[in-house]
């Protein structure tokens, strides 16, 4: 992956008018295979008034061994700071107008840390140095007239960017970052992102540097939690949902909205394979048009609702199926780079459905034409890793 995602339009789908459903009790059974449990147990509170991990929800059982009780996570190796990021980040036009209706048209760069870069437990200042402006004109010529440049960020701790101080080219900007706003120990990827703003479309670069700065204690956390203690299948996710799906006008005029589904408990670790169970109870797209069919987009935990572009799509696993049954199966595999952390207060996966018009590659790669909005039943059945293999093959 990217040091750095620039912010891009998104093309999402259009969609027509359906109606009819099947009734949640004619959803997939959900089998329990009885399993040794596990001896340690803990109430999974986070240290530094974190909350409480959504493993509580399910589970008082921890893995077997020294993960399963509590211990500290030191990833600084004797470090006081350490560089997390330092490289050219270059300006997107789209969406042309980011901060939404009504404001001016600006550059944007969304700036995502490279796996398996961290803001470390200890963490107690981040440091962002933004300096040199090219003229986009003359390549490696300073800028005789450069953008002002503003700063947003977001922690580990919401889903919100915050303004940052000033920007002054050349001149670091320090961010003070408390316990709850570092990511978790044992997570896959940053739940930190960055995105500058120009006060003018732009087409140039800056060279971005962030620091992290250790200030704060490295405490204990609770013993890892054993999702598949007492089974071998969980439902992670049983309800009715709405989505909205911007049309290709809006994306590129002002990015579009999330339209991601997250599951109500982890994808955790010891879990090789999602059942995705999908019944379509309404649809309506803006032209009027009638799906011809639907396939699954999703992304796993590594990935920001805000990178909202085209992720990993798969199509039905029951091959065949009539489209009129508007019920859908969808199967994933899980790989453990993936996964949501241990801890996370809740998931970092995302799901959505995602119409066709007609069975052609064409129209599937098309479809952010126009607007819709969907009206769907979502289940899937998360399977524990050794059950995984055997249902895939």
């Amino acid at each position: 992956m990217r040091a750095f995602l620039v912010i891009v339009a998104v093309l999402i789908l259009p969609m027509a008018a359906l109606s009819g459903c099947i009734g949640k009790g004619d959803g997939p059974p959900v089998k329990t295979n009885e399993t040794k449990a596990s001896t340690n147990a803990t109430n999974f509170t986070l240290p530094d008034d974190r909350g409480v991990s959504a493993a509580a929800n399910e589970t008082n059982k921890t893995e077997a061994g020294t993960f399963g009780e509590q211990h500290t996570h030191d990833y600084w190796k004797g470090k006081e700071q350490i560089v997390i990021f330092q490289q050219d980040v270059g300006f997107s036009t789209v969406p042309l107008f980011p901060e939404g209706p009504g404001t001016n048209a600006e550059g944007s760069a969304y700036i995502k840390l490279d796996q398996p870069t961290l803001i470390y437990e200890g963490t107690n200042e981040v440091v962002v140095l933004i300096k040199g402006s090219v003229d986009p004109t003359l390549p490696a010529t300073p800028d005789p007239a450069p953008p002002t440049v503003k700063l947003s960020y977001r922690t580990a701790a919401d889903n919100k960017f915050h303004a940052a101080p000033a920007v002054t080219l050349g001149s670091p900007i320090t961010l003070a970052v408390t316990p709850q706003q570092t990511d978790m120990p044992h997570s896959v990827s940053s739940l930190w992102a960055f995105q500058l703003l120009t006060d003018k479309p732009y087409f140039s670069s800056v060279n971005v540097t962030i620091t992290i700065k250790r200030g704060a204690a490295i405490v204990d956390w609770p013993g890892h939690p054993d999702f598949y203690a007492e089974k071998t299948e969980r439902v992670i996710v049983d309800k009715d949902f709405k989505v909205h799906r911007a049309g290709i006008e809006e994306g590129i005029a002002y990015g579009s909205a999330s339209s991601w589904v997250a599951p109500d408990k982890l994808i955790s670790y010891q879990t090789g394979l999602l059942d995705v169970f999908i019944n379509i109870t309404k649809a309506t797209a803006s032209n009027g048009a009638t799906p011809t069919g639907f396939f699954l987009e999703y992304h796993n935990a590594t990935i920001l609702d805000a990178e909202d572009t085209f992720n990993e799509r798969i199509d039905d696993k029951d091959k065949g199926r009539s489209f009129s049954h508007k019920d859908f199966h969808f199967v994933v595999k899980v790989d453990p780079a993936g996964m949501d952390g241990p801890y996370q207060p809740s998931s970092r996966w995302g799901f959505r459905p995602v119409a066709t018009f007609a069975e052609t590659p064409a129209a599937s790669m098309c479809p952010g034409c126009f607007a819709y909005d969907i009206e769907y039943h979502l289940t899937i059945v998360a399977h524990k890793a050794t059950d995984a293999t055997a249902l895939v093959n």
